[in-house]
């Protein structure tokens, strides 16, 4: 498998699809890969993801939200109305490393769980609690920064959503971030594989198109290990 990715290093610019989600009455989940390029020129996070409407929103940024650096040591939770996030410092991504991230959402619990994992090693969960009100979701961005204009300088590819039905587990997140492809058909949302800036397509067969806004390129770099070794084992499974 080749490096692949879309590129994000400008303000106002990222890949967007236009949603209507009630998080009120559904369970959802989110997963994603990025690597952080670089300073982003902001005071705020750089983030994989972000879902959200014009009211706030919700993201998992690597960063602290007022540190712009390439060298982040922590990440953030940040919720919807609940007027602050959830930190932990057990993150640290360097420039170029890729990482893979999610957060899942229990809407009769409310419970809400964030996940990262550096390529290759074992995934880590933050616990966020059980205070999240659910909210509609009309915005789905990737680059995290559509919604408010702000800006990322990261390569985000492979981004599977889930809507309906119960979250997907924390062992369902770990055969996620394993496998380009979806391992859970049930409830899937979209599929954006995001190989290019003109890949922006829905795998999933449902017709949801990302859109791109400012500037968006391909990206050279975004490789990780962990899929490249499921891509294997299929291609030895079809030579045997």
């Amino acid at each position: 498998m080749a490096a692949a990715g879309i590129r994000i290093n400008a303000a106002s610019s990222g890949v967007h699809y236009t949603s209507s989600i009630d998080g009120t009455a559904n369970d959802w989940a989110i997963t994603g890969w990025m690597s952080v390029d670089g300073t982003n020129g902001s005071s705020h996070g750089q983030m994989p993801f972000l879902i959200g409407n014009a009211g706030g929103f919700i993201t998992v940024s690597p960063t602290d939200h007022t540190d712009d650096n390439a060298s982040p040591w922590s990440i953030n939770l940040w919720c919807l109305g609940d007027g602050s996030g959830v930190d932990t410092n057990m993150c640290a991504p360097v420039t170029g490393e890729a990482w893979f991230y999610a957060i899942t959402y229990a809407h009769v619990s409310k419970q809400m769980y964030a996940y990262f994992v550096k390529d290759g090693g074992t995934l880590a969960r933050i616990d966020a609690g059980t205070s999240h009100n659910g909210f509609t979701i009309d915005t789905i961005a990737v680059g995290g920064t559509t919604i408010y204009g702000w800006q990322s300088n990261v390569s985000c590819r492979n981004v599977k959503m889930w809507v309906g039905g119960t979250t997907l587990s924390q062992s369902e997140i770990d055969a996620e971030r394993h496998s380009e492809a979806p391992v859970r058909a049930t409830n899937l949302y979209g599929d954006w594989r995001l190989l290019s800036s003109a890949g922006l397509t829905d795998s999933s067969g449902n017709g949801r198109t990302m859109t791109i806004d400012g500037t968006v390129t391909s990206s050279l770099t975004l490789d990780p290990v962990d899929i490249q070794a499921t891509t294997r084992r299929r291609l030895l499974c079809l030579v045997t």
